[in-house]
């Protein structure tokens, strides 16, 4: 739900605060082509079980405001029944967060003066799991009033926080959450617009997607490939956000790229595609993530996964490393190997649940024994404190 409320900020100009899923943002007055400094305003919100959970079981609102470079933004909020944390992700993928308690209890505060213009993502959610309540946010701008604007988000169905979220049962008196899904969008070439090439990446991709499908935790029609010619800069990106759109919280979306690469790049058909680009798209959506990247340099793009509690990343070589094509095994390279043979046969842990350590140790064994150390595995989590719970397999039929 939107709604906009029009306020006078100073005389021949007017304010508009935009209340979405529990919180109050302020978008600029029009009218000048100056910066101006607008008055704090106060505003209650209330942080509630509707709202999006992300990995950790934190309720959360996340919207997107555009900042002009030179824009300065002063963000707070107190709350008296839950304790409050800000995080805000700028449009080239950083993020700026207090990872210390706030210095008083029940509230924090954010600065930030925008060095690029662009997209920023403002995310306010609860520290504690499943915590809930009303909030004051106090928000002040110094901003360019002819440029800021508020981007409404996509409405995201959640299912109702209760135990059913853990343990698959449904909860008394309450409605059961729509199972979980796999979705995945697996890119990989062999072949390049400028006459580059590879081996065995096209076959590979069809190899986990149909991994995923004979596994039973992805439907054929959850899963994209783009191969070849089709990975163009473009059809990726639109595949993407098109994924992204539909994904629940409790989905996870399964990325794998296969290619060239540089750092802090993946080589597509027709160019490039930055980290901080793809970035950028994952981030407008709260669901698990598993990003896996086999090219050279690929721990490049660990930036991706830090400080996202709901992303985890596997990269085929260190930031600094060649990746290479392994034509012993008949496969475009190692990551593709041992991931293929893990979404086939890894082993998941209690409750059928894989989670991202029972994945990563079944292919750091695998790199162990086949790899022997020529290029190295990199397994990057954004949370250093959670694992992240990828898929649970379905049961085993009865006979």
């Amino acid at each position: 739900m939107l709604i906009r409320l029009p306020m006078t900020s100073r005389p021949g100009t007017s304010a508009t605060f935009v209340f979405v899923a529990g919180v109050m943002l302020l978008l600029s007055p029009v009218g000048s082509a100056h910066a101006q400094g607008l008055p704090a305003r106060t505003l209650m919100g209330t942080l509630s079980s509707s709202d999006p959970l992300d990995a950790d079981g934190r309720h959360h609102a996340t919207r997107a405001i555009s900042l002009d470079a030179g824009d300065e933004l002063d963000v707070q909020v107190a709350a008296t029944q839950f304790s409050p944390r800000i995080r805000i992700v700028g449009p080239t993928g950083f993020v700026v967060e207090n990872d210390a308690a706030p210095s008083t209890a029940g509230q924090e505060r954010l600065r930030l003066a925008a060095t690029s213009s662009g997209r920023y993502v403002l995310d306010v959610a609860s520290t504690t799991p499943g915590a809930t309540g009303d909030f004051a946010l106090t928000l002040s701008r110094r901003i360019d009033p002819a440029i800021a604007a508020l981007q409404r988000p996509r409405e995201l169905p959640v299912p109702p926080p209760s135990a059913a979220r853990v343990t698959g049962a449904t909860a008394p008196n309450s409605v059961a959450a729509p199972p979980a899904r796999v979705v995945a969008v697996l890119v990989g070439l062999d072949h390049y617009a400028d006459g580059a090439s590879l081996e065995y990446v096209v076959d590979d991709i069809r190899a986990l997607a149909a991994a995923l499908e004979s596994r039973g935790v992805a439907r054929r029609e959850d899963i994209t490939l783009l191969g070849d010619a089709d990975a163009t800069i473009e059809n990726v990106r639109r595949a993407l956000i098109s994924t992204v759109q539909q994904l629940r919280p409790s989905d996870t979306l399964v990325f794998f790229f296969g290619g060239h690469g540089g750092v802090g790049s993946m080589a597509l058909y027709d160019g490039g595609m930055r980290a901080e680009d793809l970035s950028a798209i994952l981030d407008a959506s709260p669901a698990r993530q598993l990003i896996a990247l086999d090219s050279c340099h690929a721990g490049s793009f660990e930036s991706v996964v830090h400080r996202r509690p709901n992303r985890v990343g596997l990269f085929s070589s260190r930031a600094n490393e060649t990746s290479y094509v392994a034509p012993s095994v008949r496969s475009g390279g190692w990551l593709d190997y041992e991931l293929i043979r893990a979404f086939r046969e890894a082993p998941t842990g209690r409750d059928q649940t894989m989670e991202i350590s029972d994945l990563a140790r079944y292919i750091s064994r695998g790199y162990r024994r086949d790899v022997q150390g020529v290029q190295h595995l990199v397994v990057a989590r954004g949370s250093r404190h959670a694992d992240l719970t990828l898929w649970r397999d379905p049961a085993p039929a009865v006979p």
